[in-house]
């Protein structure tokens, strides 16, 4: 009777230790938008903590792919260069993360994806022992991913270059010093006739004699966020917004705030391609985690020029 009694407790240990293990792999399977997270409300909210936000390193430059299938974000650890990482979704269901497949070859960081989904920009870090050269290069998409990357050559940008972000149109946004050598600004290269045209200045409603930096520009470039460490801000940065006036030119930059401004240094600024949320950066223990917030906390701000 014991002997019986022993090996019916083994079946049943057996039967709930499956099912205990069954419910713990489908938690781990990753599902439906956004790599399956519940969406935030008015407040920030860390995005995919202990997934994409992790303890002892930086994660920045978040952004989806145009069809929301694709996520990437840069992740910088203390003993490694940064790199870009991505997750894919099949059959509604997320990969886990890896970084870029040509990222051996052609280290770095803060992408974007044209709105067609074809093209990735991203930032080529190279550093020697006297300075550190930043340029964008491209790769296009084909069958099995993504093309060797190349270089953007059409134009001079300036000797540093970082985050880009491109309209529908084409137009390149980026972060540089093309005429200002040592303080960084937003520019913008048109795209004309499959050539990037001499980068444009935004000018003085936009830029300020401080560092302005990760812009994202909206798809019909009907608004731009950056973050800026000026003086008039919350923080050490803090996260602006200008949007275009009816006579094309660019409006006055607004901090965007409470919520998504406080103590910390807020950064790197992407909105969701569906239009609906806020992502950007925060060092609130001293390295960067990647947060989220509804897009409404911006969509206050759009009766100001």
């Amino acid at each position: 009777m014991k002997h019986r009694t022993i090996y019916l407790g083994m079946i049943l240990l057996s039967i709930f230790s499956f099912n205990g293990q069954s419910q713990q792999n489908e938690e781990l399977v990753l599902r439906g938008p956004y790599l399956g997270q519940k969406p935030p409300g008015m407040k920030p909210e860390i995005f995919a903590p202990g997934l994409i936000s992790i303890e002892g390193s930086a994660e920045y430059g978040a952004h989806f792919s145009p069809d929301l299938t694709e996520f990437y974000f840069t992740r910088n650890t203390p003993d490694a260069r940064a790199a870009i990482w991505v997750l894919k979704k099949t059959k509604d269901i997320w990969s886990e993360p890896k970084v870029i497949e040509f990222m051996d070859d052609y280290r770095g960081s803060e992408s974007c994806i044209s709105f067609d989904g074809k093209n990735f920009f991203y930032v080529w870090v190279n550093k020697t022992s006297e300075s550190v050269e930043m340029d964008i290069y491209k790769a296009v998409r084909n069958a099995n991913g993504w093309s060797k990357p190349e270089r953007l050559t059409d134009v001079d940008l300036g000797f540093r270059r970082v985050s880009p972000s491109v309209a529908s149109n084409g137009n390149l946004y980026f972060s540089g010093d093309y005429d200002k050598s040592g303080q960084k600004d937003i520019y913008v290269s048109e795209f004309q006739e499959g050539e990037y045209s001499t980068p444009v200045n935004l000018g003085e409603k936009v830029n300020s004699e401080y560092h302005e930096s990760h812009v994202f520009v909206s798809p019909d470039e009907r608004f731009i966020v950056f973050d800026s460490d000026r003086s008039n801000g919350n923080g050490q940065s803090d996260i602006y917004i200008s949007f275009k006036t009816e006579g094309g030119s660019w409006g006055e930059a607004q901090n965007l705030g409470a919520p998504v401004n406080g103590e910390y240094s807020e950064w790197y600024p992407t909105v969701t391609p569906d239009g609906k949320f806020l992502m950007f950066s925060r060092n609130a223990e001293g390295l960067a985690d990647i947060m989220w917030v509804d897009i409404k906390v911006v969509e206050a701000l759009k009766s100001i020029k």
